[in-house]
């Protein structure tokens, strides 16, 4: 069984249980979400090592405050591999990461999730 996209108790968590700050990160994430796929398609596609790098950064750390996990793995792994400066044949995952970006996304474009917050345990 696949793990779930979204920890919440863990995004609850990095905003210390702020609900409200994390349906606004959440917000922000999802609006941005297509630029940065976009950009990273970009960069993979020029071997860009250094575009790669940075859009990997920017998705892994908002992955790990999102309770992402997989994402945040998928990201660090193009990151690692961006930094050593090999962008040849990333494709995969690229893709990797777009399926976890995938996931995430649908996971916070479901009208119910903000319900599923009062369900989380607080820290």
């Amino acid at each position: 069984m696949e793990p779930a996209a979204v920890d919440l108790a863990r995004a609850l968590h990095w905003v210390g249980g702020d609900r409200r700050l994390l349906r606004d990160l959440v917000g922000v994430f999802v609006e941005e979400a297509p630029g940065r796929l976009a950009e990273l398609r970009r960069g993979a596609a020029a071997r860009d090592a250094v575009t790669v790098e940075r859009v990997a950064h920017s998705l892994k750390g908002s992955a790990g405050l999102l309770g992402a996990a997989g994402l945040q793995a998928a990201s660090a792994e193009l990151e690692e591999r961006a930094l050593a400066k090999r962008v040849d044949g990333v494709a995969d995952l690229v893709a990797r990461v777009e399926g976890e970006l995938e996931r995430v996304l649908a996971f916070f474009r479901d009208p119910a999730w903000p319900g599923r917050l009062d369900l989380e345990a607080t820290p």
